[in-house]
């Protein structure tokens, strides 16, 4: 997994794929091109249950914490760990 750093302390990140989710939710604003509800994966933050979907990242900090941080904020947040890259 890279290391990503938020212009502070190291995180582990790692961009969301089918099998990194805690479970799935019940039908979530989510529609299919037949207007039919679909469930939702999550994972479990200290804030409780997020929904999660393709190109989200999960965040995780040095104290075990994740959350769920979308493509584009994580771009503007975060930058690659060059150093900690081939650690």
């Amino acid at each position: 997994m890279a290391k990503y750093r938020k212009k502070s302390p190291l995180v582990d990140a790692v961009p969301y794929h089918l099998g990194l989710e805690d479970g799935w939710m019940p039908p979530y604003l989510t529609y299919d091109q037949g207007g039919l509800l679909h469930e939702v994966p999550y994972i479990d933050t200290k804030e409780g249950r997020f929904p999660i979907s393709q190109g989200d990242w999960i965040v995780t900090d040095r104290e075990g914490n994740r959350r769920v941080v979308k493509a584009h904020l994580f771009h503007e947040l975060y930058e690659l760990a060059e150093d900690d890259a081939a650690a």
